[in-house]
Parts: structure tokens; C-alpha cells; sequence
């Protein structure tokens, strides 16, 4: 177990290009030996190294980044350090379920370390993956997807495991039928405890599941076939949640200021349109409150216009709108190093932009509150960089990035292009 608890940021939104890591489904049938720290900072490292997998064989990240991406909030590393050694230490015995692993033209049952080397040398952790797992991971036939943000609101390895075995089958109305004692394995219930399913139950599943359905995108409901008194099998039903409800209850406030400004009409069909984009449904967009706004703000919704042809106009806004969030997430993408190069400012430069875009803000709602838990001051902006304030990288991320691109040309030639993003994820100009 950890050798501390983890103060975990409910509300933080994690933004760093695609929030969604792709895990060979072998990895994820394994047994769970990991704690929920081990197990989280294991999706963590994947997704990080994932664009890289193939020409790198180590691979770096801050402890500061992977603190951002699992939504651990702690000055202590050392509970850090202690989970990265025990994912070398740890031998999974992995695709419990016996599915086919065409990467590897193999069957049934295998066992790896997660990661075969790791290292942390001021701040920074270098870490290689065995040349197995390497395998499945570089290019999954059949994977499950894990999204890290959601990832980051579990408080217990029972609920992500299970909601790791469950998620892969999104789309579908239910699991495979699993054996019960494999399943034990796939939560990590050791042999011998927990044995009477009363118990199991109130202390295993009632709670995972009761977990996944308040914290996550889907709602499981177990099946359970016995053989007598004796559980045979379990299999899981799943829903999609309400779009409402996946939207997260940390954007209640901003949705209620929005339908009350712009009307209830306008907001919901904001919130379809945007829900309905594919970076939305493939993960890629992360403020979901910040896209809404800009649909509104920048009248996203298709329209028919008088004259034009309504076919071109809706493929002409399509192009369009896509591009802009496009653009949007290019700028969160690049929040790190552009705060980097913020920080490289003498204090009168820094003062100067700063200033210059709070005057642009003052009727943006969303910024404006983001300020304002910065202690609606230059000195609080800057100490909330200095600490690595979530309010302070989301100021970035909403629109201070653009602003600075706009202002420092210089800037530009410091941190990736916008065809650099492009080409990364994969999307075509």
C-alpha cells in the first residue's frame, strides 16, 4: 500500500494534448497488485510516453508533470519514488481473461514488470519499459481507453480497477462473463481474505461500484451467476451517463451564469454542439465549461442564412468551428512551455502583459473568476506559477497563451508550431 495518502485535487482538469491512453487490453486483465498510486501513476507514465514509445527507449517527466496528471497535490515525492520502485518490483501475471495478443502471437498467460528501469535525479524521473509490455503498448490491437482526468477522482485501487475492466467496454451492454476467482485477481483481493461473499461484497464491490457510478463517465451494475450457494461468475452492465452528468458538478456554477446571461435555449444547444464533436467523444477536449462559452460567444450553432446555400454554409461553419477548437486545444497543449518562457520575463515585461490582458477580460466571466482566485492581483498571479496553482495554468490555458502569442513574436519560435500539434495528433490540414 502507499506509503502515505495523497491529497487528491477533485476539480483539476488535467490539459496536455490527449487526456485519453490507450492500454492493450492484456494489461488491463492483469492481476492488481498495485495501489491506487502505483496503478495511476502506471497510466500516467504510459500516456506520456506513448507518442514517443517507438523512438525512444527512455523516457523523462517531471515529478511536477506527473503530480499534474494523476491530480496528486503533495510536497512529499517520497510517496512518489516509492510507487515508481514498485512498479519495477512488481510481476503481473496479465491477460487473466486468455485473450488472443496478436502483437505478440500468444495465448492464455503472462507475467512482466511494468517497468524494467527508473530513475529520479532533480525532479526529474527517466524511466524504460521491458521490451514485452513495450510490445503490446507501441501499437494495441485491442485496447481499452482510460481517461486520465477521470482517473484522478478515484480514492480507491478497487474502483479503477474495476472501472479499468469495465471501460473497455463502453459501447457494449455488458462485460464478458468473468470466472469469480479471476475476478478477485483483477481487483487485487488477495487469496484467503475476504472469502465469504458477504464480505467481498461490503468491502470490495459495493464500494467500487458505488465509486464508478458518482465519479466516472458510466454506470455499472454487476450480474452474478451462482452454482448453489457458490459464485460462479460475475458480468457487469454499462451505461454512458447522462451528458449532464459526465459534464462534471464543478460546472454547475458556470452553466447557471451562462443560461442566465445568454438564456437556457442557447446554452443547452452550445452543449450539444460541442458534446457532439468528435474531440469531445474521443477525449480531446477537457474544459468543457470553456468550449460551451466559446460556442456561445463565438455563435458556433449552424444558421440559415438568406441567399446561401444551406449545405455549403453548414460544411463552411463545420470546417471552421473545428479549427477553432483545434486551435484552442493547441494552446493548452503548449501551456507548460509557454509559461516557461513567461517566466524568462523581467518583472516589468511580465507586469506589462499581464495588465494589458486583464483589461481584455473584464467581461469574461470565466477568466474573471480565475483571476480572482489568484488574489486578483500581479503578485498572487505569480506566486500561484510559483506553486503550480491549477487557477494559474487554467489563466494560461483560457486565453492569456494567446494573448502572449499574439504580443511576443518571439515567443513562437520557442515552443511547438500549430502544424507540429497537428502532425502529433494525427490530424490532417
Amino acid at each position: 500500500m502507499m506509503a502515505m495518502e495523497l491529497g487528491l485535487m477533485q476539480d483539476y482538469e488535467v490539459i496536455n494534448g490527449r487526456q485519453i491512453v490507450k492500454k492493450h487490453v492484456a494489461t488491463i486483465h492483469c492481476s492488481n497488485k498495485l495501489s491506487l498510486l502505483e496503478r495511476k501513476i502506471s497510466n500516467a507514465l504510459l500516456f506520456h510516453a506513448f507518442p514517443n514509445l517507438k523512438q525512444q527507449l527512455i523516457h523523462q517527466i517531471r515529478i511536477d508533470e506527473l503530480k499534474r496528471l494523476i491530480g496528486a497535490n503533495t510536497r512529499n515525492h517520497q510517496a512518489l519514488k516509492d510507487a515508481l520502485k514498485k512498479l519495477i518490483s512488481t510481476v503481473l501475471e496479465w491477460n487473466l481473461l486468455g485473450e488472443s495478443v496478436p502483437e505478440l502471437d500468444l495465448e492464455g498467460w503472462n507475467s512482466s514488470a511494468i517497468l524494467s528501469s527508473v530513475s529520479v535525479h532533480n525532479g526529474v524521473i527517466k524511466y524504460q519499459y521491458s521490451e514485452l509490455i513495450k510490445t503490446l503498448l507501441i501499437d494495441p490491437k485491442v485496447y481499452g481507453k482510460i481517461n486520465l482526468t477521470i482517473q484522478a477522482r478515484f480514492k480507491s485501487s478497487y474502483a479503477l480497477a474495476l472501472y479499468e475492466n469495465c471501460a473497455r467496454y463502453r459501447g457494449l451492454p455488458y462485460t464478458k462473463n468473468i470466472d469469480f476467482e479471476i475476478f478477485r485477481k483483477l481487483m487485487g483481493v488477495e487469496k484467503g481474505k475476504y472469502e465469504i461473499f458477504r464480505d467481498f461484497n461490503r468491502r470490495v464491490l459495493n464500494p467500487a461500484i458505488s465509486e464508478i457510478n458518482t465519479c466516472s463517465d458510466i454506470r455499472v451494475s454487476p450480474e452474478i451467476t451462482r452454482m448453489g450457494r457458490a459464485i460462479k461468475s460475475i458480468k457487469f452492465r454499462i451505461e454512458e451517463r447522462a451528458i449532464k452528468q459526465r459534464l462534471g458538478i464543478q460546472h454547475e456554477d458556470i452553466f447557471k451564469e451562462l443560461k442566465n446571461k445568454h438564456g437556457e435555449s442557447r446554452v443547452e444547444k452550445a452543449i450539444q454542439y460541442v458534446t457532439s464533436r468528435p474531440a469531445y467523444k474521443n477525449g480531446e477536449i477537457k474544459n468543457v465549461a470553456g468550449y460551451v462559452t466559446s460556442a456561445i460567444i463565438n455563435d458556433y450553432e449552424e444558421k440559415n442564412v438568406k441567399g446561401i446555400k444551406k449545405t455549403e454554409l453548414t460544411d463552411n461553419q463545420k470546417r471552421n468551428n473545428l479549427w477553432v477548437l483545434h486551435k484552442t486545444e493547441y494552446f493548452r497543449h503548449i501551456t507548460r512551455d509557454v509559461i516557461k518562457q513567461f517566466c524568462m520575463f523581467d518583472d516589468a515585461h511580465q507586469r506589462s502583459a499581464f495588465s494589458e490582458f486583464i483589461n481584455l477580460i473584464r467581461n469574461n466571466i470565466n477568466l474573471i473568476r480565475s483571476y480572482k482566485k489568484l488574489g486578483e492581483n500581479f503578485d498572487g498571479f505569480i506566486l500561484g506559477i510559483k506553486s503550480n496553482s491549477a487557477n494559474a495554468i487554467l489563466f494560461f490555458e483560457d486565453g492569456f497563451s494567446e494573448h502572449l502569442f499574439k504580443k511576443q513574436v518571439s515567443l513562437k519560435e520557442k515552443v511547438a508550431s500549430f502544424d507540429e500539434f497537428l502532425k502529433v495528433c494525427g490530424i490532417k490540414k
